[in-house]
């Protein structure tokens, strides 16, 4: 029997002011693995916030500058169920963005990819 699970929960365009790009994975929460992409042909300065709780208040997680073709990646992010990760970029629609699900206790990783 094939598996139902949900792998990619997310996917899209950053936009220019501070949007939601994915919640806690579920009810209980868990990781998530999140992968950027600069498809434009300029430096993009991109910013991520979480909040935690309903209506909590958006605490920047990191800003990165992506060279154009420059991708960057999230690995092993917690999140509760009722955390929201936002993000915002200098140029909308220039950033791509995949949300999936990481493996329990995964642990974190950040890295920078040039093209």
């Amino acid at each position: 029997m094939a598996n139902s699970r949900r792998i990619t929960i997310a996917d899209g365009q950053v936009a220019a002011t501070a949007t939601e790009i994915t919640t806690g994975p579920s009810d209980a929460g868990g990781w998530v693995n999140v992968f950027f992409a600069n498809t434009g042909t300029a430096v993009e300065t991109l910013i991520l916030t979480i909040t935690r709780g309903s209506g909590g208040t958006a605490r920047r997680f990191r800003q990165v500058t992506l060279n154009e073709n420059e991708q960057c990646e999230f690995s092993g992010l917690p999140l509760n169920g009722d955390d929201s990760l936002k993000a915002s970029t200098s140029t909308a629609s220039v950033v791509d963005y995949i949300v999936s699900i990481a493996p329990e206790g995964s642990e974190f990783h950040y890295a920078v990819y040039d093209s």
